[in-house]
């Protein structure tokens, strides 16, 4: 008798977060998914009327972006830990609301951190201090500049919203068959 055996084994390439985007306005989500770009499920700036909708969506494949920060300044570029930041948009997270104006930034330095594989808010805690403990994947919520956690409805009165990054490269495996 003559056994044959034989693996076969297909590495995945995991495709990474590449650019950024920020769009408002009613036709804004068609516009961005016509584009190719992934929307969100969640608007930034939920406390606005129908007019006014503001979106952050990405898309993958190319050089990964491997950092994520928030600031109430708006520039081009600012420097964070040594690491030179790109604005996404010049329209703030907060458009359309009376809170504070916040500023999306980016980097695809490899000091900042592995690619972003995924982007996810959350939302409904009465406190930020409630949040980290609920991150036992391995994922991480976007900062300020100043290292504190990024409350993207900074300024309006009992909201909170937080942008959760993910890396392939972070992110604990699971158990999917036992």
């Amino acid at each position: 008798l003559a056994f044959s055996c034989f693996s076969l084994s297909a590495s995945a390439k995991t495709l990474y977060i590449s650019e950024l985007t920020i769009a408002v306005g009613e036709e804004a989500a068609a516009t961005l998914e016509k584009n190719g770009y992934n929307i969100l499920f969640q608007r930034m700036n939920l406390i606005t009327d129908d007019e006014a909708p503001t979106y952050l969506a990405y898309k993958k494949g190319g050089t990964a972006v491997t950092d994520i920060i928030v600031s109430g300044s708006k520039a081009q570029t600012i420097s964070y830990k040594s690491v030179t930041y790109n604005l996404v948009s010049g329209t703030s997270l907060n458009n359309g609301t009376d809170g504070a104006p916040l500023y999306l930034y980016y980097t695809k330095d490899t000091k900042a951190g592995d690619g972003i594989s995924s982007l996810e808010t959350v939302s409904g805690f009465s406190n930020k201090d409630e949040i980290i403990p609920l991150l036992n994947d391995g994922s991480s919520p976007v900062r300020t500049t100043d290292g504190k956690l990024a409350n993207l409805d900074k300024g309006i009165e009992n909201c909170q919203l937080y942008l959760i990054k993910k890396s392939a490269e972070s992110v604990k495996p699971y158990v999917s068959d036992i």
